[in-house]
């Protein structure tokens, strides 16, 4: 976010009404003269992530997929892709640098598992993945653009 004021009073409220131990920085992302400021907020330790997840919760799948990387392998190297995330968590990948298009049954799992332990996303795996295809094939329509590949038949 780029309200400093916003980040650094929601940084006090997790730190002294919720209990959890957050950082807040400053950055600035874009290339050069096009580079916009970040205030970022931190949590780094796995008991606050913990607290995180059952106090808040995550709806992000970057987010949760981080998180099930972190409690599978009790880690999740940075500059990881979702989809090399993703083909890890399903099994179709034993490393986590693929980026081939995940088989549409795997997905559907992986969509259902995150659907069970994080309340997202709210539909069922199958109706999540037709919603993504209605989207593309929408996208493709009117603005002659689609989402990138990450489901395979």
């Amino acid at each position: 976010m780029t309200a400093r004021h916003i980040i650094e009073e929601l940084g006090r409220f997790l730190r002294d009404e919720i209990g959890i131990a957050v950082s807040c920085r400053f950055d600035l992302q874009g290339p050069g003269s096009h580079a916009q400021p970040q205030h970022v907020l931190q949590i780094n330790r796995s008991d606050d992530i913990e607290r995180w997840r059952t106090e808040i919760g995550f709806s992000n799948p970057s987010h949760i997929s981080r998180f099930m990387i972190f409690h599978q392998i009790g880690e999740c190297p940075p500059k990881t892709s979702i989809i090399s995330r993703l083909l890890f968590l399903t099994g179709c990948s034993s490393r986590l640098d693929d980026r081939e298009a995940i088989p549409l049954d795997a997905m559907a799992s992986i969509l259902n598992i995150m659907k069970k332990r994080f309340d997202s996303p709210t539909s069922e795996g199958k109706a999540t993945i037709e919603q993504i295809m209605r989207i593309n094939r929408k996208l493709a329509g009117s603005l002659h653009r689609t989402l990138p590949r990450i489901i395979r038949n």
